[in-house]
């Protein structure tokens, strides 16, 4: 699956509400491989940073991945300061990450074939 999260501007209370349904749509979505594109983000705050950091531990807690991309400078700095850079898969553009989880959403796709 892939999230994009479109160019408009979010309230403080629109982020609860799309962390809400983020983390309900990651709780079910298979196989339980993401990409989120960042592209139109103009600020990654603390708010929106915890929203991310929720989502990956939750998709790594389903044994599964997600990845971010198209990552503005002040965006990667943010997650450069943080150190999730260190730990999240960070790529340049959407084919680039797409092609990055295809093996693990497909291989994830032939183990719930399997087990139906």
């Amino acid at each position: 699956i892939t999230v994009d999260l479109g160019p408009f501007t979010v309230t403080e209370i629109m982020l609860d509400s799309i962390g809400v349904e983020m983390v309900e749509m990651l709780k079910v979505v298979e196989p339980p491989v993401v990409v989120i594109d960042l592209g139109p983000t103009h600020h990654l705050g603390s708010k929106a940073v915890a929203i991310l950091v929720n989502a990956w531990r939750l998709l790594r807690a389903r044994h599964g991945r997600i990845a971010f991309c198209k990552l503005n400078p002040y965006s990667r700095e943010v997650l450069r300061t943080l150190q999730l850079d260190r730990h999240w898969e960070v790529y340049a553009t959407l084919d680039d990450a797409t092609a990055a989880l295809r093996g693990s959403a497909e291989k994830a796709r032939r183990a719930s074939a399997a087990n139906e």
